[in-house]
């Protein structure tokens, strides 16, 4: 074919199975109009060959309205089984005819002689710039889609960019945005850190005095302590020594105050014994025992 729009990519799909199915289906509704607008039009044109049988449009006339519901199965590539006898489809033709068989079919050269003029059918050139136009229609429909294909791939590649330059933008000012916090977080702690070291310098300064008392007074008291300790073992031991010499005088008294019962009880016997001596004798004459008796007592009395 000498149409310079024709696809040949195109034809390729549309010879492909589904492609044929659709264009089938498409070719028969269109023949059935066809013959149906064909029959009026060979009327409305003259008179009817009288030798060829007139073609029945009743037929295909109404054929919108008594459709059988499985046409849809049948223009999809899929017949029911059950009315696949009572309709009869003929590709070469291109002709469907609902209810009808192979004989019932007019063909081309039964259709002829409705023409004027030794015309050719109004279907079969119709059938043929038909076909032509469903090639560059579907032609024009790849190249369509191939194009809309293209403008959403560069549509897509573009939002792409769009979307990586919009992302790194954003990475860029979350980083900022974390130095910034990061740079802000590490003054407020450097500024922390000194003023928390300011106030605890202060607060040494402020009582360094006191604690320095504070530590004289503990000095003192444990001076103290110590002293009193040495005062304390001091005593101990005093009382320790008083208490010896205690013992040691209590001892000598006891000797002593027997002794001096002891010399009480000699002085007492000898003053009986001179006092008898003095009843005995008439005149009192003193001898060395009486001056030695009076030093004894002398020194009795003395000694106590």
């Amino acid at each position: 074919m000498n149409n310079p729009s024709y696809n040949p990519q195109a034809d390729n799909r549309s010879r492909s199975p589904r492609a044929l199915d659709s264009n089938n289906a498409a070719a028969r509704f269109r023949s059935r109009t066809r013959l149906t607008h064909s029959a009026q039009s060979d009327r409305d044109f003259g008179p009817v060959d009288k030798d060829c049988p007139p073609v029945d449009s009743s037929r295909h006339s109404n054929f919108a309205a008594n459709r059988p519901p499985n046409q849809y199965n049948r223009t999809h590539g899929t017949p029911d089984s059950g009315h696949q006898k009572d309709h009869a489809h003929f590709s070469t033709q291109d002709i469907y005819v609902p209810g009808g068989t192979e004989a019932e079919v007019p063909t081309r050269r039964s259709l002829a002689p409705l023409s004027l003029g030794g015309r050719p059918p109004l279907d079969q050139a119709l059938a043929v710039d038909d076909h032509e136009q469903v090639r560059r229609n579907v032609a024009t429909l790849g190249e369509q889609l191939g194009a809309e294909k293209a403008e959403r791939c560069r549509q897509i590649e573009e939002l792409k960019v769009q979307q990586a330059e919009k992302f790194e933008v954003i990475k860029r000012r979350n980083a900022d945005a974390i130095a910034t916090m990061k740079s802000e977080h590490d003054e407020a702690i450097a500024s922390l850190k000194t003023k928390f070291d300011d106030d605890l310098q202060a607060l040494r300064s402020q009582y360094a005095g006191r604690l320095g008392e504070v530590d004289a007074q503990n000095t003192r008291a444990n001076d103290t302590a110590t002293t009193q300790a040495r005062l304390i073992d001091d005593m101990k031991i005093q009382s320790i020594i008083f208490s010896t010499h205690l013992a040691i005088l209590n001892t000598k008294q006891s000797e002593t105050e027997r002794r001096c019962n002891e010399q009480a009880g000699l002085i007492k016997t000898l003053q009986e014994e001179n006092e008898r001596l003095r009843q005995s004798a008439p005149e009192h004459t003193s001898t060395v025992f009486d001056e030695w008796s009076q030093v004894d007592v002398a020194a009795g009395n003395g000694s106590s």
